[in-house]
């Protein structure tokens, strides 16, 4: 998948911006200046509600790259090579060669992401705080920042592989049990979260509301038995849902559901977006290993336009290096 074009070069680690960029830049653009700007600032005419709407987004997008680029900064102080950075519609990537050489390196490498947006946003409110920021408008670009930059270090701390927060987890498994290959099995499935076939559909809900996501794998003993969306969960009467069981309504597991670890990242795309549900097991004898959905697989298939990107991989083999993500 290619549509990427190298925009500058800093330090030896070429910025690539992919096509898929401007679809994310143009809907933050809209939501502020439809949005935040108008409720912020009153008064002011449309036009400068979409110059601050655009000013902000790239912003935004510049804290990113900030964000990326501590990332591979630290890893070349660490012997690795980075062969660039790209922002595309789910954030930023930077794409390293190899794996870290030791615990430490990883955990490094992969800690200052978070810190940096955290700084970026601590740097950020105390020059708002200081009034060194007089305009309104400013104050406003200003005072968003400070908000996104802060939501882009919690979100990166989550504990879910390949994010700055698995990666921490990974990093802390590998010291404990001395190897990279089982570090990096046990922090690749912590974030995949499933539900039992007997819960209840009213214990449905609540993981819903828990996870914030539409779906989960539906798991009896060892196995996986089907997926639960959430709008099965709106097909039963409320007064239901604490006698139904989740078996009564979940999608059972058939082939269009299932993948295998060693699939082709095309062959799940193709499953994934004709199964109506956007989510794919990911089994390997019987088991689940992982839980992909569409915004995963487009990730993938968004790398694949970097320069020098691999040849097609199967869904559950890892890039030649190693990828992190801001959002």
């Amino acid at each position: 998948m290619g549509g990427t074009v190298r925009v500058v070069t800093i330090r030896g680690i070429p910025v690539n911006v992919h096509v898929s960029w401007l679809v994310i830049y143009g809907l933050i653009t809209w939501t502020l200046a439809v949005g935040y700007f108008p409720r912020t600032l009153p008064d002011l005419p449309a036009v400068a509600y979409w110059a601050n709407g655009l000013l902000a987004a790239f912003l935004l997008f510049v804290s990113v790259l900030l964000h990326e680029l501590s990332h591979s900064l630290v890893a070349i102080a660490h012997g690795l090579s980075v062969r660039g950075i790209t922002l595309h519609v789910f954030g930023g990537v930077s794409h390293l060669e190899d794996e870290p050489p030791t615990p430490r390196a990883e955990f490094l490498i992969a800690v200052v992401g978070p810190i940096t947006s955290f700084a970026i946003a601590a740097v950020l409110w105390a020059i708002n705080a200081a009034g060194l920021v007089r305009p309104a408008w400013a104050q406003a670009v200003v005072a968003y920042l400070v908000l996104v930059n802060v939501v882009v270090g919690i979100f990166n701390l989550v504990p879910g592989f390949p994010l700055d927060g698995g990666r921490l987890l990974r990093a802390a498994l590998w010291k404990w049990k001395g190897t990279l290959g089982q570090a990096t099995y046990v922090a690749s499935r912590v974030d995949v979260v499933t539900v039992p076939i007997d819960a209840t559909v009213a214990q449905l809900a609540d993981a819903f509301w828990a996870h914030h996501v539409s779906s989960f794998p539906v798991v009896d003993g060892g196995g996986v038995r089907g997926i639960a969306s959430v709008q099965q969960v709106h097909s039963v009467p409320a007064e239901q849902r604490t006698q139904r069981r989740v078996s009564d309504l979940m999608r059972p597991l058939t082939d269009d559901l299932v993948v295998g670890p060693d699939a082709s990242v095309f062959d799940a795309l193709g499953k994934a977006s004709r199964n109506e549900v956007g989510r794919l097991a990911v089994v390997s004898n019987s088991r689940l290993v992982g839980y992909l959905s569409l915004k995963d697989i487009t990730h993938v298939l968004t790398l694949r336009g970097l320069p020098g990107g691999a040849a097609d991989r199967g869904v559950g083999s890892a890039p030649r290096g190693p990828q992190r993500r801001a959002a």
